[in-house]
């Protein structure tokens, strides 16, 4: 699997219609295979390539100056070209198009309305380009997410996909891994690239907190205790922390204060954007499911709460 990469460095390679430069791309102009275009400070080069060691010919963007070339964006990832004699074009409406040898269409930008002098493409592949659109468009729902190679030699959409996910609590980017021989066609959420063991996602289970420097690592927040210490002594930290006494709800339970944590992960809550801590925190108490409360914005004195609901995972102290 091809790593994700985030580039920081200034791109741009112009697509005007009204400019004939060597680093512009020029409406109803084709780039054949064999020839290139370079951006304007000579970093990036567009054309046509071979990955690895494949045979297959794709349209991408790489580092000029780097050797072995790296690529950091692919256009027909799923659709590789098999001759030397295709085409990319850039239709009047400001669409890129790629054409076989047959002239037929292997693939577009598929763009739903006229372009002005677009600079930059925002359907990414493993890499994010400055420029690019890397979220939801709560307008057009359209997901733009980056997804991995299948291997080194083939840019096919690999089993990783990194996207922002607001459909539970608050929107946040995640790591799904897709399953193997799956007939169902399913995602399961799998991580971000972890530095550390902490960074594994959920790597202590519920209850808990992960600290690095810590020995073992894992350890039941106040007031639980592991149901199964014999498991953690075996360096077997997924299972539950439960609590040592049963929960009385409504009757003289609170809250302990945790400062200078990694928040838990932010599926299941609820939020509101008015509130201010003693609001929340009498809310929570009246919900005998709500097991958590947060400022949502720290900024100017805080504002905003945060409810969870049901077990806190993927905390870090």
């Amino acid at each position: 699997m091809q790593a994700f990469i985030v580039v920081y460095s200034i791109f741009s390679i112009f697509v005007n219609s009204n400019a004939s430069a060597l680093d512009t791309f020029v409406a109803t102009q084709s780039i054949r295979d064999g020839k290139t275009i370079v951006s304007s400070g000579g970093n990036f080069e567009l054309g046509f390539c071979s990955p690895g060691n494949s045979k297959s010919r794709y349209v991408g963007i790489w580092y000029k100056k780097f050797s072995p070339r790296t690529v950091v964006w692919f256009a027909n990832r799923d659709m590789p070209l098999k001759h030397t004699s295709s085409a990319l074009k850039l239709a009047d409406q400001g669409t890129l198009v790629l054409l076989d040898e047959a002239n037929n269409t292997i693939w577009s930008s598929n763009s739903s309305r006229s372009a002005t002098n677009p600079v930059s493409f925002d359907h990414p592949s493993d890499t994010l380009i400055p420029g690019m659109k890397y979220g939801n468009n709560s307008v057009t729902f359209l997901n733009h997410l980056l997804t991995s190679w299948k291997s080194t030699d083939d840019p096919l959409r690999g089993d990783y996909t990194v996207q922002l996910d607001p459909n539970n609590g608050l929107p946040q980017y995640l790591m799904w891994k897709a399953f193997q021989l799956d007939r169902s066609q399913s995602w399961s959420l799998y991580s971000t690239v972890p530095v550390d063991e902490c960074e594994t996602y959920a790597f202590c289970g519920a209850f808990s907190s992960c600290n690095i420097n810590n020995s073992p690592l894992c350890g039941c927040l106040r007031g639980f205790v592991t149901k199964s210490p014999q498991d953690w002594n075996a360096i077997d930290w997924s299972n539950r922390c439960v609590r040592k006494t049963p929960l009385d709800c409504g009757d003289g339970d609170g809250f302990l204060k945790y400062s200078g944590f990694k928040l838990p992960d932010t599926w299941m809550l609820w939020h509101n954007r008015t509130m201010d801590l003693k609001e929340c925190n009498n809310v929570c108490l009246k919900n005998c499911s709500c097991t958590g409360y947060a400022t949502l914005d720290i900024r100017g004195g805080g504002s905003g709460c945060i409810l969870w609901f049901g077990e806190l995972i993927d905390i870090r102290a």
